[in-house]
Formats: structure tokens, C-alpha cells, sequence
């Protein structure tokens, strides 16, 4: 059930060595595990940071939650292709946000002018010559404006300031691709509440906004135990966007694995068991989850007694 609960797989990959000393990241989206290592493996060695997608629905997925620098595209890929991929990156960033290099062993006319003319900037062709591909790439970084998150800068968002005239700001629990998240209280009904704001850049893209609003709908939807509550979406008059939700206690999977890396079969089945569940109550809710992973399981301690919860519908589809 948990297989059959995440779409699409996502491979990250990355080399510590390098994130330190270059912040460029490039996405790389081929269904043929050969051709991905390669270009990782090479890529890595002239210090850029790299992440893997096996397909088209991974890389959209990927792209909603992580910071790419340049796409290097496959077309001929199963479920989607690259092309409907661009075409879909193209709807929420320009060619300047997010440079495409589309890779393929296409190499007819045809397909070359059709992908240039959706919006990809440059084309190689497959077997690909890795330094062409890198100047390529180079090329690409020096003339694209950075789409990196930044930090939300308003006065308004920062330890001690309110939000909609009840949500007081304590101190920051979290940041991610999207937002950050701080812990925060309710002061009418002093209540502890976690609010996750979007990022500047983020906040002002229409498209990217209302993915955040779904994020609060798909978890409004669904009726479990292990659910997170979502209590609130509202923005403020100097723009910024926020999301009033449950604050948990405990930490996430993927931290609990640092310390136990080495689990039993009845330890997984405890963590798992419930998020089986969930999943379950949100397929039939509608609502696929999409993007499964330990830092998105949280296992919380509530008066002895641990329970594992699904945190981060962002990319949520609702069928």
C-alpha cells in the first residue's frame, strides 16, 4: 500500500564535498539509470550540486520542492514526456528563471525547433559530449536570473510580530523550499499553532500561491488521526502568505534515522502501519500525497505514547 501511495520515485543526489562551494544546482531527468550516473558523476567532479529524476512526473514533483538552477531534459521518457515537462515548467517560470537544455537521441529538425520553439534554450543531442553539455550549461547559469528562495524580508515576518491580528510570531522551526514555519500562538485563544509562510518569490507567483492554497484544501479533506489540522489560510495586507496549522512535537523520520539507522521489522511496521492508513483515508479522499519520504514522517510524542504523522501536501494532486 505505501508503494502503490508514492507515484512517481524521486532519486536525489548529491556530493557534500561540493555544496559548500557552489550553489548551482542542475536537475537531471532520464529514465535510463546509465545515462543519469554519468552525468551526475561528472557533473559533481566540476562542483555542482545535482539531483536525479527517473521520469517527467518525478522532475514536476521535484521542481516544487527543490531549488534547480538548470533542468537537463530528456524527451522520450514513459507516462510524459519532456516536452509536455517543459511546457509545464513554462506555465510558472521563464526561460531566464529556469533554463531547459533538453538531451535526446532526437535529432531531427522538427523535434529541435519544436522544443526551442516551447520554450527550451538550448538542445544536444544523445550520446551526449559531456564538455559541450557543460558549456552549455555554464552558458546557461551566467545569463539566468536566480530563483532561489529567499528569505521572506517584510517587517512584518520576523519573532515577536502578529499576523492578522492574532497569530504571534515566537520563534522559527523550520525552512524548506517553499516557506518558513514558526512556531507561533493563537492569542485569543492562546492556543500553540505552527505557521508556515510562503517565500517573497513564491508568494507573488500565482501559480506556486495557489499550490500552497491546495496544500491546505487536500489536508482539509482528509479525516484522520494522522492527518496534521490545518486551521487557517489567510494572507496579510502587505502580501505575505501563511498557513495556520497543528503544532507537533517530536521529530521528523529522517532525523530519528540519523540516531537509528538500523531498524527492526516491527519498528518499521509501527512507523509505517499508520501512514499506510492515512494514505488509504486520502485516496479516497481524492488526494495523492506524491512525495513520501522520512523528513516528510514526523513521529510525535503526545503524553508517552508515539504516532507517526504526514506532514507536506504541497505538491498534492487532487484526482
Amino acid at each position: 500500500m505505501l508503494i502503490d501511495s508514492c507515484k512517481k520515485e524521486i532519486h536525489y543526489s548529491f556530493d557534500r564535498d561540493f555544496m559548500e562551494n557552489n550553489s548551482a544546482t542542475i536537475l537531471v531527468v532520464d529514465e535510463e539509470a546509465l545515462n543519469r550516473d554519468m552525468l551526475s558523476r561528472r557533473l559533481k567532479r566540476h562542483g555542482y550540486q545535482v539531483l536525479e529524476a527517473v521520469d517527467g512526473y518525478a522532475a514536476l514533483g521535484m521542481l516544487e520542492i527543490e531549488t534547480v538552477n538548470v533542468v537537463l531534459l530528456d524527451i522520450m521518457m514513459p507516462g510524459i514526456s519532456g516536452l509536455e515537462v517543459l511546457r509545464k515548467i513554462r506555465e510558472t517560470r521563464t526561460e531566464s528563471q529556469l533554463p531547459v537544455i533538453m538531451a535526446s537521441a532526437l535529432n531531427d529538425n522538427e523535434t529541435i525547433v519544436k522544443s526551442l520553439n516551447q520554450g527550451a534554450n538550448d538542445y544536444v543531442t544523445k550520446p551526449v559530449d559531456f564538455p559541450i553539455v557543460l558549456a552549455r550549461i555554464e552558458a546557461q547559469l551566467r545569463n539566468s536570473v536566480s530563483t532561489a528562495p529567499a528569505q521572506t524580508a517584510r517587517d512584518e515576518i520576523r519573532p515577536g510580530a502578529t499576523l492578522g491580528g492574532r497569530y504571534l510570531l515566537i520563534d522559527l522551526i523550520g525552512d524548506g523550499g517553499f516557506g518558513v514555519v514558526y512556531r507561533s500562538r493563537h492569542t485569543e485563544l492562546e492556543l500553540d499553532v505552527a505557521v508556515k509562510l510562503l517565500h517573497d518569490n513564491i508568494a507573488h507567483n500565482p501559480a506556486l500561491r495557489e499550490r500552497f492554497r491546495r496544500e491546505g484544501m487536500s489536508m482539509c479533506r482528509i479525516q484522520h488521526p494522522n492527518a496534521v489540522k490545518i486551521y487557517d489560510f489567510q494572507s496579510t495586507d502587505g502580501g505575505a502568505t501563511y498557513l495556520v496549522m497543528e503544532l507537533l512535537h517530536g521529530c521528523s523520520l529522517g532525523e530519528y534515522l540519523v540516531q537509528h539507522p538500523a531498524l527492526t521489522i516491527e519498528r518499521c511496521a509501527e512507523i509505517l502501519m499508520p501512514v499506510c492508513e492515512l494514505l488509504s483515508v486520502a485516496h479516497d479522499a481524492g488526494v495523492v500525497h506524491r512525495d513520501i519520504k522520512p523528513d516528510n514522517l514526523f513521529l510525535e510524542k503526545v503524553t508517552g505514547r508515539e504516532t507517526t504523522r504526514v506532514l507536506d501536501f504541497c505538491i498534492a494532486e487532487l484526482l
